[in-house]
């Protein structure tokens, strides 16, 4: 499951550890962070959008392995409508529609990134017949197959093109193993280049080496863990969010956390943000965000049509849980009582 975590997740920290890994490859991207701290008088601008814009519209980055199981589990949740989710971490949710998104890129000259290969991925994303044939030209000899033929990379499906290896380790042009292939645009203009980075680049992406004591003297406190729908998983592993630097530069200090098995589980915890400081917004393209209580805890749950993301705090910890409904491996997950009762078991 490591190897597949945050496929979905359009804002997760794995978003700032490849931009931190990129900016290592002789400058191949050039990232810009430029944030907008979150002010509660004030209703939402587009022009407040920060330029960070490009977590939220990035088609896929990473995922995590989640297979269903039966266990019958009883929703206990009542959801109601909520403007926003802010429970208390670096960042509040909010919901956009997707016109209003697209209209702000394309007036932002904001440089975005979006992966359309991912090496062992079953499923990748879907590109129209456009953008299919301009990142196609950047592509040209560019691709191999190990006895070093070019290779076609996008195939028709229903809804446009999809990158497909046909079962093939694919090289690029230095014979190098291809982990990774994205294209850049400027806005919500087209493609207007390619960046392509080796195997090994992106399996340092998804290494969870740190230990549970480890995670939680960076986090300056102890955090939980699940305690449901455990017992087919490995034991969890954990991933620091970059070093003391990385998290005064971006003023995040948080922890993701996996589980392997079946069904497998994901999550970030990260400390609360102090009361004097803004936090940074996280849009969210066609979300709906609604709000409940578990244990007596406000959790806020944001909905897309991919993927729901759960968030709450706790002794000044603020957690987001994951529930990806389909991933490039399965089509199976959890069901949302389970990620209920997931929730309530690191509540209670």
């Amino acid at each position: 499951m490591k190897a597949y975590n945050e496929y979905y997740d359009s804002h997760s920290v794995s978003e700032e550890l490849q931009n931190k890994t990129m900016s290592r490859l002789n400058d191949a991207m050039s990232e810009k962070y430029e944030f907008t701290p979150y002010n509660r008088q004030k209703r939402r601008s587009i022009n407040s959008i920060p330029t960070f814009a490009r977590a939220a519209c990035v088609i896929v980055l990473v995922c995590v392995v989640l297979t269903a199981t039966a266990y019958a589990v009883v929703s206990l949740v009542t959801w109601k409508p909520a403007e926003n989710a802010d429970p208390g971490g670096s960042f509040v949710v909010e919901p956009i529609e997707e016109a209003e998104y697209d209209s702000y890129l394309e007036s932002s000259g904001v440089t975005t990134l979006a992966t359309i290969y991912r090496h062992n991925f079953l499923t990748q994303p879907i590109v129209d017949e456009r953008t299919m044939q301009i990142i196609n030209e950047y592509l040209k000899d560019r691709v191999f197959t190990a006895d070093g033929k070019a290779f076609e990379l996008f195939v028709p499906i229903p809804g446009g093109f999809q990158a497909d290896d046909r079962g093939y380790a694919l090289y690029d042009e230095d014979g190098r193993v291809i982990g990774d292939i994205s294209y850049t645009r400027i806005g919500a203009d087209i493609p207007s280049g390619i960046l392509i980075l080796p195997k090994e680049v992106v399996v340092e992406w998804f290494e969870f080496s740190d230990t549970y004591d480890a995670a939680a003297t960076f986090l300056g406190k102890d955090f939980r863990l699940p305690t449901v729908f455990t017992d087919e998983s490995g034991p969890p592993s954990f991933r620091i969010n970059g070093d003391e630097d990385f998290a005064e530069i971006f003023g995040r200090r948080a922890v993701y956390v996996s589980l392997d098995g079946d069904p497998g589980m994901y999550f970030f915890v990260e400390t609360n943000r102090r009361a004097e400081d803004d936090a940074w917004i996280w849009y969210a393209p066609d979300a709906v965000v609604t709000e409940g209580e578990v244990a007596g805890v406000t959790i806020y749950k944001i909905s897309k049509e991919d993927v729901n993301r759960y968030t709450w705090t706790l002794d000044g910890l603020t957690y987001m849980f994951f529930q990806f409904k389909s991933d490039p491996i399965n089509d199976n997950c959890f069901t949302d009582e389970q990620c209920e009762d997931i929730i309530r078991s690191m509540i209670e």
